[in-house]
């Protein structure tokens, strides 16, 4: 694991190694065991790792090969012996070769197309000085991120934004639209454009892309696309299983070569559980344990959950793992001391640009760091399952059943759910069917009854930029503040849940913190034979007689504790303590918010009426209840912070902040 940066121009520039150096210096903030740098006449690659591998601490990085070649690249291979055996690697060899080295044989052997042969989390970059070009790929599920930036003659790229900034790109500016989005969305979701960032030029490479830059510019190409694989189609259900499991057990094994311990954010959950499960008893059988960091509340947190539905701490479930599995060593973290406040202003460094994701950064981080300090090297979760391994959507399959004509199937269905939830079936016949009405008539039926409503009631984005960047355009792609919930087939649902929005967005945070804790975040649901297999197999392996996430519920037995397995009525929520945390800091964050509110900078992006009208909901003293007005309040903290930081830095776009001379830029 590591960070990539490089720069290249179609001619020899002099201050080339200088914005090379000046962008490096930027990586100095991670924990690297090593840092290195390799320069052309009009080229110059860095790379920093770190060692989560044992076969990382062979890397050397960047590295020239054969007097044509330079590659970098932040990989951890999981395909190693097919690998092995498509070189023809001699056994004596196999323990020795780095990742870079498989990747540069693929490179050669298979060119542009070599990422499809490659399994892992990965992204790198070759540079081929006889041809002069420049190609980079990132991995199928974009687990690791790769920014780029081009202009005129020039293209540099990084594992993160920040060494771009003021070196390659000299003139930093924001990304208003990007921004307006940002705001505008009413989720954790931070963009409606997957590549798009909040720097005006700077881009995110697709997942499942490579790129190749040379005298006609950048030509990025889609290499693999799970939707166009082939129906896998078995004549038993327990055949379904099986394969299943042969890959899942797969999947997971692959992702316990460390060169520390084993990590694992587990949960009381089907995903992490699983996954939990699988890896303790693979790692039994060598002898070692696996180390798991779970989530709860603080200790004075007494709120009752509102449904009973809901569980606040998993605690109890996740004990039982740990009874079935005695070689998991289980902590319990409530990370008292973190809340979004505390760890603001270095979340806004680590991700270096406005975030929403507060709530749960309050102990993701916090245990990554304690993980890492721990010895750990690896930390496993189960991030993407609910769109994989533990898929299972009733309303789903039940209208694709009814659209094709299958009323009696459809019927069944039915009358599962009723038996199972203990409900008349003709209830479950009234929620089921109102997925079959078209979603205009619901929705045009839904705003008679509710005709004030507005979708951006709660965000605090100004309204200027709404009309002016053509928002909601985009938030109607994207489905998002929506008066009316979209019902989805199976098949429509295939689409949003392999969305590259998703996985770029889960794939840019834990990049960067796992950069800043020293840590590689993997997870095997979001393994690229896992994805092909989940979104291959028809609808009913997912949902029987009214029973959801049926395929991960057979699949697990014996494996994982039957109460977690069986569990159909119950769901854990994470970060239920979130505005209980913040109970003492309100004032800090009133001044803050009042510096926000009297600050130049923010009211071409904020809606300051409601910035005001936060202002009045939070207390001189004392607690805070109202979740909307702390998250209004909140989001616009990171805002006013992230602005004041960005034109702190880049005021009059002065590339002498990073110690580059304007003269000496490669961007004029």
């Amino acid at each position: 694991m590591g960070a990539i940066f490089g720069v290249v121009a179609r001619e020899q520039i002099p201050a080339l190694v200088d914005v090379g150096a000046a962008a490096m210096a930027k990586l100095d903030v991670y924990p690297f065991d090593r840092v290195g740098t390799e320069t052309e006449a009009n080229a110059f690659f860095g790379c920093g790792l770190t060692y989560n591998t044992a076969e990382s601490s062979r890397e050397v990085l960047p590295r020239r090969v054969r007097d044509r070649y330079v590659i970098t690249a932040d990989a951890i291979i999981d395909n190693r012996s097919e690998l092995f055996r498509e070189f023809s690697v001699p056994d004596e060899r196999q323990a020795g070769m780095t990742d870079s080295e498989l990747i540069m044989l693929a490179y050669e052997r298979w060119g542009h197309d070599c990422p499809k042969r490659l399994l892992g989390d990965y992204a790198f970059a070759i540079w081929d000085g006889e041809r002069q070009e420049l190609y980079c790929a990132r991995d199928a599920v974009g687990t690791r991120a790769l920014y780029y930036y081009e202009r005129e003659s020039i293209f540099g790229f990084c594992t993160v934004e920040q060494p771009l900034l003021g070196t390659v790109c000299s003139e930093v500016e924001l990304n208003e639209r990007w921004l307006a989005d940002f705001l505008a969305i009413d989720s954790i979701h931070h963009e409606t454009e997957a590549g798009e960032t909040v720097y005006q030029g700077i881009r995110q490479m697709l997942p499942a892309h490579y790129g190749v830059w040379g005298a006609s510019g950048l030509r990025t190409v889609q290499y693999w696309n799970p939707l166009e694989h082939p129906p896998i189609r078995f004549n038993t259900d327990e055949e379904y299983v099986t394969a299943f499991l042969d890959l899942f057990q797969e999947a997971v094994s692959c992702r316990l070569r460390s060169a520390g311990d084993i990590g694992i954010m587990l949960s009381g959950g089907m995903d992490s559980g699983s996954i939990g499960c699988v890896a303790a008893g693979q790692l039994a059988a060598d002898n070692k344990r696996l180390q798991a960091y779970s989530s709860i509340p603080v200790r004075d947190f007494q709120d009752k959950p509102e449904s009973r539905a809901d569980i606040y701490d998993e605690s109890g479930e996740i004990d039982l793992i740990g009874k079935a599995y005695p070689n998991i060593n289980i902590t319990y973290c409530d990370c008292a001391e973190h809340n979004a406040w505390a760890d603001m202003d270095d979340l806004l460094q680590v991700f270096g640009s406005p975030y929403k994701v507060f709530r749960n950064m309050s102990w993701y981080r916090p245990i990554l760091r304690q993980a890492a300090a721990d010895g750990c090297r690896v930390m496993l979760n189960g991030q993407v399952g609910n769109g994989t391994i533990s898929y299972g959507e009733f309303v789903a399959h039940f209208l694709s059943l009814f659209r094709s004509g299958r009323w009696i199937a459809a019927y069944r269905e039915i009358r599962g759910l009723a038996r199972i939830f203990r409900r008349p079936v003709k209830q479950a016949f009234k929620f089921a069917i109102r997925a079959t009405i078209p979603y205009q008539l619901r929705d045009r039926r839904a705003r008679r009854r509710q005709p004030a409503f507005d979708r951006f009631h709660n965000v605090i984005v100004n309204r200027l930029l709404i009309e002016k960047w053509g928002v909601e355009e985009r938030l109607d792609r994207m489905g998002a503040n929506l008066l009316t919930t979209q019902f989805r087939s199976y098949e429509e649902e295939k689409p949003i849940r392999v969305s590259p929005l998703n996985l770029s967005h889960i794939g840019a945070i834990e990049t960067k913190l796992s950069l800043e804790t020293g840590i590689m975040i993997r997870d095997a649901s979001r393994d690229r034979r896992i994805v092909e297999f989940c979104l291959s197999i028809p609808s009913d392996q997912y949902v029987r007689h009214g029973n959801e996430r049926y395929l991960l519920r057979r699949a697990m037995t014996g494996i994982l504790p039957d109460s977690i397995r069986n569990n159909i009525k119950t769901k854990g929520v994470q970060s239920a303590d979130w505005l209980h945390r913040l109970q003492s800091d309100w004032p800090d964050i009133r001044k803050e918010l009042e510096r926000v509110a009297g600050s130049e900078h923010v009211d071409r992006y904020l809606d300051m009426d409601k910035v005001r009208r936060a202002l009045k909901g939070i207390p001189y003293e004392g607690t805070l209840n109202d979740a909307q007005v702390a998250h209004q309040a909140l989001v616009a903290v990171i805002v006013g912070k992230f602005l004041r930081t960005f034109h702190h830095n880049y005021s009059n776009n002065r590339a002498d902040k990073v110690h580059v001379k304007k003269e000496e830029s490669l961007c004029q």
